[in-house]
């Protein structure tokens, strides 16, 4: 929710890396997970972290975008991570993200 609403108003941008790192304390914490489901989940806040940083960098290079996810496989949500990095090559070049 925090990086949808980031990528329509810059001013939630504290709000979303706050909570990346909250969730990444409370991963570590939470022992309820197994090895595997854990590095799955602390992989997906990690590139989430990763392609916010891109979205809001003065110099953007959509190259870094279109290979962020380039080869993962052992991360939660990797089909939504897809999608937001479409969003993200669209909303910053001004047209269809390509491949």
């Amino acid at each position: 929710m925090y990086f949808d609403l980031y990528l329509k108003d810059d001013s939630y941008q504290a709000y979303l890396f706050s909570f990346f790192d909250a969730f990444e304390k409370w991963l570590g914490r939470e022992k309820v997970w197994s090895g595997p489901a854990r590095t799955s989940f602390l992989r997906f806040v990690q590139k989430c972290r990763q392609l916010a940083r891109y979205y809001g960098d003065a110099d953007f290079k959509p190259d870094k975008v279109k290979k962020l996810l380039d080869d993962e496989r052992n991360v939660q949500a990797l089909n939504w991570l897809n999608q937001k990095k479409e969003e993200i090559l669209r909303l910053r070049t001004g047209g269809p993200a390509g491949k």
